[in-house]
């Protein structure tokens, strides 16, 4: 996310959803070079930890894994009951139920629900607080356990 928004400032684009969609639909294209410009952004160095939020497509997974082998990617899905990730969609966006579906479902949202969910190495309800749920995930990562596991 702060990458898209970055370049989309850099590039004199408003940083609307949906202009970010855009770009980031257009920058999956080619999940390589996608993945070496954000890694590069966030000044990750080989063998660095890294935490990186928002990854929407299944390319973009598998381009990571291969970018910073021998190391670990691990993907956490945070669960998040349909009617509050609408209502914070719609306070974020400050927007309509209506735009809040269509940015939905735009072809950069497709595979989250889908394919990621499903491959993620943890998946976790965010119904507990947020110092909870962070809280979960930390002690995950510490534990070094990737297979598939719930909270």
């Amino acid at each position: 996310g702060g990458y898209l928004r970055a370049k989309a400032k850099q590039q004199g684009v408003s940083e609307t959803t949906e202009n970010l969609q855009e770009l980031g639909a257009a920058m999956v294209q080619q999940p390589g070079q996608f993945c070496d410009a954000v890694l590069a952004f966030s000044g990750w160095q080989s063998g660095e930890p890294l935490v990186i939020e928002g990854i929407r497509h299944q390319a973009v997974m598998d381009s990571l894994r291969q970018r910073v082998a021998p190391l670990e990617v691990r993907l956490v899905y945070l669960d998040v009951d349909e009617q509050e990730r609408m209502r914070r969609l719609e306070k974020r966006e400050r927007s309509t139920p209506e735009r809040t579906k269509s940015v939905e479902s735009h072809s950069t949202e497709r595979q989250v629900k889908d394919i990621l969910a499903q491959q993620a190495d943890l998946r976790i309800s965010t119904q507990d607080a947020e110092e909870v749920v962070v809280h979960r995930i930390v002690e995950w990562v510490q534990s070094g356990n990737i297979s598939q596991s719930g909270c």
